[in-house]
C-alpha cells in the first residue's frame, strides 16, 4: 500500500524514527480515509456541476460515520470501489424531485436507525470499548443537529439542498445494517 511507501520514505529521510512506523502508518491511513470521500465528492460535484450539493452530501456522511460505525471493506481497493459506486448512486437520488414527505420519512427513519443502533462495530474496523458510550452520545447529537438543519432547509425553501443532507445520513444508516444483520445471525447460530 502507498502509505507504507510514504512512511518508508519518511524513515529513510530521518524525518521519523523506525519505532514510530506503526503510528505514522495509522495516521497516513486515517488521513486517506478522510481525504478520499472529500476528493470523490469534489470530482462528482465538478462533473455534475453540483459542488455545493456534493459537499452537503459528504459532510454528514464523514462526520456521522466516524462515530456511528458501520460496514468496512477488507481492503482499500474494495473500499474505494464500493464507496464510489454508493456515492454516485445515492448522490444521483438527490436529483430526483419527489414529494418532500418522502425525504421527511427517510430523514426520520435514518435518524432513528442511527440513534438506536450506533455505534456499530465492523469486524474490519474495531472500536475501543471505552469509546462506545461517547460515540453513542456523539452520534445522537450529530444526527439531531442534521435533522434540525434539514427541516430548516425545507422550511426556508432550500429543499434541494436538504435532500442531499438527508441522503448522506441515509447512506450512513444503511451502511450500519450489514454489521447488525451479521451480528444477529451470529447470535442465532
Amino acid at each position: 500500500m502507498k502509505t507504507k511507501r510514504v512512511v518508508n520514505w519518511l524513515i529513510s529521510k530521518n524525518a521519523i524514527s523506525e519505532e514510530d512506523r506503526e503510528l505514522y502508518e495509522y495516521a497516513c491511513n486515517s488521513f486517506l480515509y478522510i481525504l478520499f470521500p472529500i476528493v470523490l465528492a469534489l470530482i462528482v460535484g465538478v462533473i455534475t456541476k453540483r459542488i455545493a450539493e456534493a459537499m452537503v452530501f459528504i459532510v454528514p456522511f464523514i462526520t456521522l460515520r466516524n462515530f456511528c460505525g458501520g460496514y468496512h471493506m477488507r481492503t482499500a481497493k474494495q473500499c474505494i470501489f464500493t464507496s464510489t459506486v454508493l456515492f454516485c448512486f445515492f448522490f444521483s437520488l438527490g436529483r430526483i424531485n419527489v414529494n418532500q414527505w418522502i425525504y421527511y420519512l427517510v430523514n426520520i427513519v435514518s435518524a432513528i436507525s442511527i440513534a438506536v443502533i450506533s455505534p456499530v462495530v465492523s469486524d474490519n474496523k474495531k472500536i475501543n470499548e471505552s469509546k462506545i458510550k461517547k460515540a453513542k452520545r456523539t452520534s445522537i447529537f450529530i444526527i439531531l443537529f442534521y435533522l434540525i438543519i434539514s427541516y430548516v432547509l425545507f422550511l426556508t425553501k432550500r429543499g434541494s439542498i436538504a435532500r442531499y443532507l438527508i441522503l448522506g445520513q441515509a447512506l450512513t444508516a444503511i451502511l450500519q445494517w450489514p454489521c447488525v444483520v451479521k451480528k444477529t445471525n451470529h447470535q442465532h447460530n
